[in-house]
C-alpha cells in the first residue's frame, strides 16, 4: 500500500511539560468541574489548554483567541522545533497497563467518513455537529495538537517491541495530571519515519481504523474537502491542510466490521 503518513514538523515546550499536557478536548463533555480543575492545575503556566476548545466549555470556546495563544507560543519561543519526524510514546495507565503508540501526520486523502467508500484509514462513525462546528476551529489553527487514534494491525505488538529497543531519543518522560499516568516520548528521526509507516501498513487491509477523536478527523478532512479546489501543483500535495496528526496503536481490527455502514453517535450523516 502506497505510504499515507508523512514525517510531521514537531514543537516542544521549552519546559513545565506536567502543566502544557492537558486531557483530550472531548474528555469529560457534561463535566464543567473537571475542567476547571484543570485549569486550576494549569495554573499562569504556558499551557495547551489554551489551544483547545474542550466540549464541556462551549460557550466559552473562542477558535480565535486559541489561534492567538498559538501564534504567541511561537512567537515568544515558549514551543522550539524539534525537527521532522514520528514520536514513540509510552503510556503507563492507572491499572499499570503500558500503551505505546506512533504519532505521525496521516494524508487525508487515504481518509473518508463517507458511507461505503473504501479507503486505507475506515471511519468507524459518521459526521456530526460537532464536527462541522471543528472544521472553523481548523482552519484558523497555526498548530495541532494530537487526539486522533488509529489501530492498525499488529496483534504481538513485534513494531512497538523493535522501537523500544532502538536507540531513541527520549525528548519527554512526565506524569500527566487528572490521573492520567505518566508518558513517556521517543523521537524517530525522518529518515527512520517512513520505515516505521510502511511496517505499520503492511498486514493487510483494512491497514488503519478510526479508534478515538472522530469529530476531529471528520473536521479535518471536511477543512482539507473545502480548501482543495483552490489548490494546485505543488501547493495541492503538501499544504499543512492535507495532513492531520493521529497517534497509531496497534490492536487486532476485524475487516468484516468495518465494512458495514457508519454509525453516528447523534444521527446518520
Amino acid at each position: 500500500m502506497k505510504n499515507c503518513f508523512r514525517a510531521p514538523r514537531l514543537f516542544m515546550p521549552r519546559g513545565g511539560f506536567e502543566r502544557w499536557a492537558v486531557p483530550a478536548a472531548d474528555s469529560h463533555p457534561a463535566d464543567r468541574d473537571f475542567w476547571e480543575r484543570v485549569a486550576r492545575n494549569a495554573g499562569s503556566a504556558p499551557s495547551s489548554l489554551h489551544c483547545i476548545l474542550p466540549d464541556a466549555c462551549r460557550e466559552e470556546e473562542s477558535a480565535d483567541a486559541a489561534a492567538r495563544y498559538m501564534a504567541d507560543a511561537l512567537a515568544e519561543e515558549t514551543l522550539e522545533r524539534i525537527g521532522r519526524g514520528f514520536i514513540f510514546t509510552e503510556r503507563k495507565l492507572k491499572n499499570g497497563r503500558i500503551r505505546t503508540g506512533i504519532v505521525a501526520a496521516l494524508d487525508l486523502e487515504a481518509f473518508s467518513y463517507a458511507r461505503g467508500e473504501i479507503t486505507p484509514v475506515r471511519a468507524t462513525e459518521g459526521s456530526t455537529s460537532r464536527a462541522e462546528e471543528l472544521v472553523g476551529y481548523r482552519g484558523k489553527s497555526i498548530l495541532e495538537f494530537p487526539h486522533t487514534m488509529l489501530f492498525y494491525r499488529d496483534k504481538k505488538n513485534k513494531l512497538a517491541e523493535s522501537l523500544k529497543e532502538a536507540d531513541l531519543d527520549r525528548i519527554y518522560d512526565v506524569t500527566l495530571m487528572e490521573d492520567g499516568g505518566r508518558m513517556r516520548g521517543s523521537f524517530i528521526a525522518e529518515e527512520d519515519a517512513y520505515g516505521v509507516a510502511a511496517e505499520m501498513a503492511s498486514r493487510g487491509e483494512p491497514c488503519f481504523a478510526v479508534a478515538d477523536g472522530h469529530e476531529e478527523i471528520i473536521a479535518a478532512k471536511m477543512y482539507w474537502e473545502k480548501i482543495k479546489p483552490s489548490l494546485r501543483g505543488l501547493e495541492l500535495k503538501n499544504h499543512p491542510a492535507r495532513y492531520a496528526l493521529v497517534e497509531c496503536v496497534s490492536r487486532k481490527i476485524r475487516p468484516r466490521r468495518m465494512r458495514q455502514p457508519l454509525r453516528s453517535r447523534r444521527g446518520a450523516p
